[in-house]
């Protein structure tokens, strides 16, 4: 199942964004591969929703909530099948939130029975053209600060929170 376009103006623009993207079999099945240009990545939403706080004795790491100081829109790649399977791998409900918490309201409170192409298209804004350049990341238990420098959030522990 191919998650992203494999036609050459598709990678072509993939590859602006500082992303190279492969899609292809081996022996084993299909692989795919994603790379970036480290200074080309950002903190989006998807990232988010995947994050969570690792202190040391926290009982509700997630989601981590979002305080935003600067943030960026900009125009990336979309892929219709890519959304879809994204939708099976992430919290919707903190996605929307966090949409919100940014000042996007476009995305329904719940998804659609009929994922139809007007949603995908909100969503894939959400989850990839939003970027968190300034802030924190504010674990929901401890209010433990992480801070996001330059779209890089820095989830290092101190010494005595490791586990």
């Amino acid at each position: 199942r191919s998650t992203l376009s494999s036609s050459s103006a598709a990678s072509d623009v993939y590859k602006r964004q500082g992303i190279n993207a492969e899609y292809g079999g081996n022996s084993l099945g299909k692989e795919f591969k994603l790379s970036f240009t480290p200074e080309r990545i950002k903190m989006k939403l998807l990232t988010h929703n995947m994050l969570q706080s690792n202190v040391k004795g926290v009982k509700n790491p997630y989601p981590l909530l979002i305080k935003a100081t600067k943030v960026e829109t900009v125009k990336t790649p979309y892929d219709s099948a890519f959304i879809l399977h994204a939708l099976d791998k992430i919290d919707y409900r903190v996605l929307n939130e966090a949409a919100v918490s940014l000042g996007y309201t476009e995305l329904p409170k719940e998804i659609p029975g009929d994922k139809g192409e007007e949603f995908l298209l909100k969503v894939h804004h959400a989850l990839f053209n939003i970027e968190v350049l300034e802030g924190e990341l504010i674990c929901p238990e401890t209010k433990r600060v992480f801070p996001i420098s330059g779209g890089i959030p820095n989830m290092l522990l101190r010494e005595d929170e490791i586990v």
